[in-house]
């Protein structure tokens, strides 16, 4: 009896874990279709093109020289901080020019391709994130699927959870947000709200990675209020 409890438990776990992992899956599949149908990025259509996608790129590569970037429209920096850690590791696997700046200047489709291929993985990973939370705090499937078809609702911003832009960690952060509040939304009891298992520091982070990866992130933060204490909202 000691034995088939734990055995029963893992079983469940397990069942859990399939289950939570089967929009994302899905996610992923429908990035890897947009992915290969944008690709090469030059030559792709009118919203999804060389621009932003090789703007970043190219400020990207301006930081692994040395030097800041020109481009802090959005202001969009940790995209640019990401497509660098994405080309130098690349080119320390793949590269065929001794200098990195110059083999991602002679293949640049190469390279916003494998930036493109991590931006999925993280949109995938969070999407994970959120459904298991939602799930954590609901017990319910239906619930936590439903959140996490959110990216490929509408078309627009399913190609978004690839293309190389600001969009794709504007989407990350926000599910990694929301997951991280589920508690809150998904709590039985309005009076007696436990924040207890929101981290207020945690929170306050991802909120301003969303706001440096696109100032659009802006409007999540009203959701700040719901930690409710001032104390908390102040961390």
């Amino acid at each position: 009896m000691h034995i088939i409890k734990p055995m029963v438990f893992e079983i469940k776990l397990k069942n859990s874990l399939l289950a939570l992992s089967a929009f994302p899956a899905v996610i992923g599949v429908i990035g890897m279709v947009f992915l290969l149908h944008i690709l090469p990025i030059s030559g792709a259509g009118f919203f999804y093109n060389y621009d932003p996608a090789y703007t970043y790129l190219l400020n990207g590569l301006t930081m692994l020289d040395g030097n800041a970037p020109d481009h802090i429209d959005h202001p969009g920096t940790p995209l640019q901080i990401l497509v660098a850690i994405v080309v130098f590791i690349r080119w320390l696997i793949a590269g065929i020019n001794p200098d990195m700046v110059a083999d991602a200047i002679e293949n640049p489709e190469a390279y916003i391709a494998s930036v493109s291929w991590v931006l999925l993985a993280l949109n995938v990973g969070a999407a994970f994130y959120f459904g298991k939370k939602v799930y954590a705090a609901t017990g319910s499937f239906v619930s936590a699927m439903i959140c996490q078809s959110a990216p490929v609702l509408f078309l627009a911003t399913a190609v978004r959870v690839v293309y190389l832009s600001p969009e794709a960690l504007l989407l990350f952060f926000s599910m990694i947000l929301l997951g991280m509040l589920a508690p809150i939304f998904f709590s039985s009891d309005a009076k007696n709200i436990n924040t207890a298992k929101v981290s207020p520091v945690a929170v306050g982070l991802v909120s301003g990675f969303g706001i440096a990866a696109k100032i659009t992130f802006l409007p999540m933060l009203p959701l700040l209020f719901l930690l409710g204490s001032r104390k908390k909202i102040f961390k």
